[in-house]
C-alpha cells in the first residue's frame, strides 16, 4: 500500500476501506495476498480480474457472486487474459464510483473492503469480499434473477434450489434436518435401521433416532427427516428418485460408448456405497508385481482405501436438492471419475477442503454416518485420501468444481502400464459432461464458457461446442439474456452473443 495524498480525508495513510451498512466508511490494517501473489494465480472461486469499470454490472455480479459463496478478492485494473497491468489514471474517483455502486445496488448492503494499491507505478482496485448469510442479489433485479454464485472462475445466476440453500445457511437450518409432513415412522425400514445400529451396538429408540436427526418433532407427531428418508425411507425411490449412486463403465476415455451399467437395485443411498465398491472391483484388473523370486504383490488398479473414503464423502455433502442428479461413478480406460451433485455449501471452499475446514451440508447424514462408523471424523476426509494414495504409490486425486457438481478423478497406479496423466482433451470434456443429466447451472456455465471461447459465437455455434440440444440452448440464452449476463449484438440472421 502507498501513502495517501494529503487531502486531509485520511491522515494516517492509505489504508483499506470498509464500507458498513449504516456506519459508512472506516480504515482497517489488514494482512493480505500482495498483487504480485494475486497475479501468479488463475481466475477461480475466489478470485477474478476485470480491466476496468466499463461494465459496472459485471463488477457487480462478481461481488454479489463471493458474498454468496466463499468469499474473494476482485482485482480491477488488470487484463484478465493477458494479465498486463493497465491501471487507473482516475482511482480515486473509481473507487468511490465502485463503492457508492456495491452500497447502492446489492440488498442486503454488504460489508466490502476497498484498497487503492500500486503496482508496477500503475494504481489497482482490489475489492475483498468475505463470505456472509445472505442470500446477496442485485436490487433492480430481485432476488429471484439477482442472485448470483461463484463457479469456477464465471458468477452465474443461482438456480432456485441454490437460493434456498442460501437461506437455508442465514437461518442456520439444514435441508436434510427438516420433516416431511405426511410420512410416519412406519415409513422407515426399521429391519434396516437396527441391522446398522446394531453393527455398533446401539439400539434403534425413538429418542436415538431423534438424536440423530432421522426423525423429528412436526406438531404432536414424530416424522421422518429428508435425512431418515434418504437413509433408511421404505420408499425412498419414490420420496427421492435421485438420492442413489449411479455406476457405468466406457470404453474408451469419453462417454460416447457405455457397456456396462450397474444394477438397479431397491436399496437406499447408503447400502449403495458397498454397491458401487462391488462395481468397480468386479470392472477392474488386479495388479500383479513381481518383487522378489518367490514373492508376488496384488494391488488394486484404484487405491481401494482412497475410492471409499471419496464414495463416503460424496454421500454425506451431496446436494440432495439438486434435482435429476445423483452421485455418478464412471470408469474409463484411464481413470475413475466420481462426482456428486452440488457446489461446495455456502462459505466453503476447495482450499478450506484441503487445510482440513469442516462445514457440513448434510448435518443429519453426516452425524448418522459418523455414528456407524462410515465415516471417522469432520474434515479429515482429504487427508485421507491422499494420504491412501501415497502410501502405495498412486497418482494423488483431482478435484474439479464442474459446474453445479464437484468430481473426483483418480489415476491407475503406474505399473499397471494405464496412463497416470490427464488425456488429451479430457480436460474439455470435463466441462462437457453428458447433457441429459445438466443441471441449470451447468448449461449456463458451459454456454458462458463458449461464449467466452468462441468468437462472435450464433446459437448454431454454442450448440455445436457445448452439445446441449438445441431448444435448450435457446432457453439457456433467453435466460442469460433476460438476466443481463449476455447480450445479442447485430442482425438476427449475421449478429452474436458476447458478455455484457
Amino acid at each position: 500500500m502507498r501513502s495517501s495524498k494529503a487531502d486531509g480525508r485520511n491522515p494516517v495513510g492509505r489504508f483499506p476501506r470498509l464500507w458498513t451498512s449504516g456506519r459508512g466508511w472506516s480504515y482497517a490494517l489488514v494482512m493480505a495476498k500482495s498483487v504480485a501473489d494475486l497475479l501468479s494465480e488463475r481466475e477461480g472461486t475466489r478470485l477474478d480480474f476485470k480491466q476496468d469499470l466499463s461494465s459496472m454490472k459485471r463488477a457487480l455480479e462478481t461481488v454479489c457472486s463471493f458474498l454468496n459463496t466463499a468469499g474473494g478478492t476482485l482485482v480491477v485494473g488488470i487484463e484478465d487474459q493477458t494479465r498486463v497491468v493497465l491501471g487507473f489514471d482516475d482511482v480515486e474517483k473509481q473507487e468511490e464510483r465502485l463503492a457508492n455502486s456495491v452500497a447502492s445496488a446489492i440488498e442486503p448492503q454488504p460489508t466490502v473492503q476497498l484498497e487503492i494499491v500500486t503496482h508496477d507505478e500503475r494504481d489497482l482496485l482490489l475489492l475483498r469480499a468475505a463470505y456472509a448469510a445472505g442470500p446477496f442479489f442485485i436490487k433492480d433485479k430481485g432476488k429471484e434473477k439477482g442472485t448470483f454464485v461463484r463457479i469456477g472462475g464465471n458468477s452465474l445466476p443461482a438456480s432456485p434450489e441454490k437460493v434456498a440453500e442460501l437461506e437455508r445457511a442465514r437461518r442456520m437450518g439444514a435441508w436434510d434436518q427438516e420433516p416431511i409432513p405426511g410420512l410416519t415412522r412406519d415409513d422407515l425400514d426399521r429391519h434396516a435401521i437396527k441391522r446398522w445400529l446394531d453393527m455398533v451396538g446401539e439400539r434403534p429408540t425413538d429418542a436415538k433416532l431423534r438424536g440423530l436427526g432421522v426423525l423429528t418433532k412436526y406438531g404432536d407427531q414424530l416424522v421422518p427427516t429428508r435425512a431418515g428418508i434418504i437413509l433408511f425411507g421404505r420408499e425412498q425411490a419414490i420420496h427421492f428418485p435421485d438420492a442413489q449412486i449411479r455406476c457405468v463403465v466406457f470404453r474408451g476415455v469419453d462417454k460416447s460408448r457405455p457397456v456396462v451399467r450397474g444394477e438397479d437395485n431397491d436399496v437406499t443411498v447408503l447400502d449403495e456405497i458397498e454397491e458401487a465398491m462391488r462395481f468397480i472391483e468386479r470392472n477392474t484388473d488386479t495388479i500383479v508385481q513381481i518383487t522378489g523370486r518367490t514373492r508376488r504383490d496384488e494391488l488394486d488398479l484404484y487405491p481401494n482405501v482412497a475410492v471409499r473414503e471419496v464414495l463416503n464423502n460424496a454421500v454425506v455433502h451431496t446436494d440432495y436438492a439438486v434435482e435429476g442428479a445423483s452421485i455418478f461413478v464412471a470408469l474409463f480406460s484411464d481413470r475413475l471419475e466420481i462426482s456428486s451433485p452440488g457446489t461446495w455449501p455456502p462459505g466453503f471452499s476447495r482450499e478450506d477442503f484441503e487445510s482440513g475446514v469442516s462445514l457440513r451440508r448434510n448435518k443429519a447424514i453426516s452425524r448418522v454416518l459418523m455414528r456407524l462408523g462410515v465415516i471417522e471424523g469432520y474434515g479429515s476426509g482429504y487427508d485421507r485420501v491422499i494420504a491412501a494414495c501415497r502410501d502405495d504409490g498412486y497418482p494423488e486425486p483431482e478435484w474439479i468444481e464442474n459446474g453445479p457438481q464437484i468430481k473426483v478423478i483418480l489415476r491407475p497406479h503406474p505399473s499397471s502400464g494405464l496412463s497416470s496423466q490427464p488425456t488429451p482433451g479430457t480436460q474439455e470434456r470435463a466441462r462437457r459432461p453428458l447433457q441429459a443429466r445438466m443441471t441449470m447451472e451447468e448449461r449456463h456455465a458451459a454456454v458462458l464458457a463458449a461464449i467466452d471461447e468462441l468468437e462472435r459465437p450464433n446459437t448454431v455455434d454454442i450448440q455445436r461446442r457445448t452439445g446441449i440440444p438445441t431448444r435448450s440452448v435457446g432457453r439457456d440464452l433467453g435466460y442469460l439474456r433476460e438476466a443481463g449476463v449476455i447480450e445479442f449484438v447485430g442482425a438476427p440472421q449475421t449478429g452474436f452473443y458476447r458478455r455484457k
